[in-house]
């Protein structure tokens, strides 16, 4: 099978040409040809690792560099089985303690387990994304002029922006488990909206085209019959439950409702 994919080449061949071009130290060797025995020096595998290690302290820095009072952080799931990375991180950085549970892989299962038990062992959480809606903004020079779309609103009679984000929540902000964040909307159509959810890795964005920005979720809200322009207001509440965001919008004269869960692992 390993000489089919790769054109019928001898293995030795193979290995030799790999070699000539490998970075020091990552050369490898057939013991066996015959029964297929090859030998990978350990610095291939440590170098690996050590390539993964580094994100992962990046990532710590990061954390502890936004975020108040860490004492410490735990070592938990399928990587602690692999001693070279979790020395690594240890000793970097030094500023904490790294206490390892005696069954670090099993240790997200039973956090998820006892957090579904009693979600009050949490009691807030960071944003990790900003999050908001998408929506037609006033037209402003400064803001959208170099990279907005232009529009002329019939039903407002002005000029709006297409495509800006409506910040809901911003990244990095505090929300406590069973949270309620709650924004008021006009509605441009006299009966149908069209909803539609952005998350996105920067704090403030301008628009939801930006690079970074991604849609989590949409709906459509049905007021069943036209409404004039002064009777379209509507609520958005986002909800943050213990293991969902939700997002419902109400329309304040009907009361015409609409849920939808906000995916932000798409």
């Amino acid at each position: 099978m390993f000489k089919e994919f790769n054109d019928n080449k001898n293995i030795i061949e193979l290995v030799d040409s790999y070699n000539k071009n490998c970075r020091s130290g990552w050369k490898i060797t057939v013991k066996n040809e015959h029964r297929w025995i090859i030998t990978f020096p350990n610095k291939i595998f440590y170098d690996l690792i050590i390539n993964q290690a580094e994100k992962i302290i990046q990532q710590i820095k990061t954390i502890i560099e936004n975020t108040r009072n860490i004492e410490s952080t735990s070592h938990v799931g399928g990587h602690c089985s692999n001693e070279i990375l979790v020395n690594y991180i240890k000793n970097n950085p030094k500023n904490s303690a790294h206490p390892k549970p005696p069954h670090p892989a099993q240790a997200i299962v039973k956090g998820a387990v006892l957090f579904g038990i009693n979600p009050n062992i949490i009691t807030e959480r960071k944003a990790k994304y900003s999050l908001g809606l998408r929506i037609r903004k006033e037209w402003d020079e400064k803001i959208h002029g170099k990279n907005g779309e232009k529009i002329f609103d019939e039903n407002l009679g002005s000029y709006r922006c297409k495509d800006c984000f409506c910040l809901f929540i911003e990244k990095g902000q505090t929300l406590p488990i069973d949270h309620t964040i709650i924004h008021n909307l006009f509605l441009v159509g006299s009966r149908y909206g069209k909803l539609y959810f952005y998350k996105s890795s920067k704090k403030n964005p301008i628009f939801c085209t930006e690079e970074g920005v991604e849609k989590i979720g949409e709906d459509l809200l049905d007021l069943k019959r036209d409404f004039k322009e002064n009777e379209r207001n509507i609520v958005v509440l986002i909800k943050f439950g213990g293991t969902y965001v939700e997002a419902e919008c109400i329309h304040e004269k009907s009361g015409e409702k609409v849920k939808t869960n906000l995916y932000f692992n798409k």
